[in-house]
């Protein structure tokens, strides 16, 4: 799987802390997706976007934010089990659908 990160993107991970995430994460959650770019976000919140034709991840993040690691790290593991589950990543996941999909790829 290949990681890209945006030029001049100001991102809370980077390039070891997604390979890193994707080396610890069991296969049946990474293998539909070919590719995770992390975008700097003009929105104040974090998203995922999952672009299923090209199988592409886009994790966005504000440029000044307050947003911890383990707070990003969280939101891509959510949309790979979630994308793993469904094919698809929604626009609004709820509370308790998150934490299943979080207690799912964590084990």
């Amino acid at each position: 799987m290949k990681v890209v990160i945006q030029n001049g993107c100001e991102h809370v991970l980077n390039r070891r802390d997604v390979e890193a995430i994707i080396q610890s994460t069991p296969s049946k959650f990474a293998g539909g997706i070919k590719q995770i770019t992390l975008y700097q976000s003009s929105s104040d919140e974090m998203y995922v976007e999952y672009y299923k034709k090209s199988k592409d991840v886009g994790l966005f993040c504000p440029k000044n934010t307050d947003i911890s690691k383990r707070d990003a790290i969280d939101e891509l593991l959510i949309a790979l089990a979630c994308i793993a589950d469904r094919g698809e990543y929604p626009k609004k996941l709820s509370k308790s659908r998150r934490n299943y999909y979080l207690n799912e790829i964590r084990g």
